[in-house]
């Protein structure tokens, strides 16, 4: 099967690898050194740009269309990538493209309570 099928877009596989491929030999470490390749936590996630592009496109078709790149980027870098070791651009690639977004979703929702809570105590 050549087609990723994701809340009723199709997507060529192949496009997708192509689109991305040029970034999957590229390694950093999200809580360690940045690699030669990157200066900078922000130069990463622009290079990560196409992936989110993706993820943000399915996400349109969803209820959760309010949902941002850097919010997925958040998340990812709390919860995955600060456990990881040796964590390459594939990896984060994959991890990008296969979210379970209900979990970026109460991430968000807590994140909006906490900072709620925060005002109301001031």
């Amino acid at each position: 099967n050549n087609y990723l099928h994701r809340h009723n877009i199709i997507i060529k596989k192949n496009e997708i690898i192509k689109y991305l491929s040029k970034y999957q030999k590229m390694l950093y470490n999200v809580v360690g050194d940045i690699m030669d390749e990157y200066q900078s936590q922000k130069e990463l996630f622009e290079a990560l740009k196409p992936a989110f592009k993706v993820k943000i496109t399915l996400l349109k078709k969803s209820n959760y269309n309010y949902i941002r790149d850097i919010d997925i980027w958040n998340y990812l870098k709390i919860y995955k990538w600060s456990k990881s070791i040796n964590l390459t651009i594939s990896d984060m690639v994959n991890d990008i493209i296969n979210i379970n977004i209900v979990d970026v979703d109460h991430y968000l929702k807590r994140k909006i309570y906490q900072e709620e809570k925060k005002l109301n105590i001031d």
